[in-house]
């Protein structure tokens, strides 16, 4: 990965005092970011690279995004793996 990398850590609200952790990763900064297999609700918190925090939401939704897995290929050593998904959604 080239650039800065941010920090994003996924909670569920629904579960305990603080939560329920759901994901949390490293990646190079974008404006978006697909998860794949989350709760209902969910809270994102976005850290920079000295650790700021750049962008926090909380109680986001579901998008009802439709998905459609392509092709998928897995190294027989589980080291590494390419799936091309097309998403899809429309609002009326």
């Amino acid at each position: 990965m080239t650039g800065d990398l941010h920090h994003r850590e996924i909670r569920n609200p629904d579960g305990g005092m603080l939560g329920l952790e759901s994901a949390m990763g490293r990646v190079a900064a974008h404006a978006e970011v697909l998860s794949h297999a989350m709760p209902d609700r969910v809270g994102i918190e976005v850290r920079d690279g000295s650790g700021a925090r750049i962008a926090a939401a909380e109680g986001l939704e579901g998008g009802g995004e439709v998905g459609i897995l392509r092709s998928w290929w897995n190294a027989e050593d589980g080291s590494q793996w390419t799936w091309t998904v097309e998403l899809h959604n429309e609002t009326s």
